[in-house]
């Protein structure tokens, strides 16, 4: 059994790591879900609006829906990533 510089066995040291980066990634998650949510029900707001500003202002919130709908997929993907590597062990 491998044992790390604290007198802790490696594999339940990264195992300890890999929850707390597993915990951090779903913390992260919950937030860009809620913006996205967010951003989502503002650009339906924005799609009954005439203005001419409404234009831009749909384009911005576009360009925002896809930057958090790809850190939700990247958070999505690590956190399953992390769940692979700690039921591995």
């Amino acid at each position: 059994r491998l044992v790390g510089e604290l007198g802790q066995p490696v594999g339940e040291r990264v195992r300890a790591q890999l929850a707390t980066q597993a915990a951090q990634a779903q913390s992260e998650l919950r937030v860009v879900t809620k913006r996205l949510d967010y951003l989502r029900t503002a650009q339906t707001d924005l799609d009954t609006a005439d203005a001419a500003i409404a234009a831009h202002l749909r384009d911005a919130l576009a360009l925002d829906v896809l930057a958090a709908g790809s850190e939700r997929a990247f958070l999505e993907t690590l956190i399953a990533s992390i769940g692979k590597g700690e039921s591995a062990k």
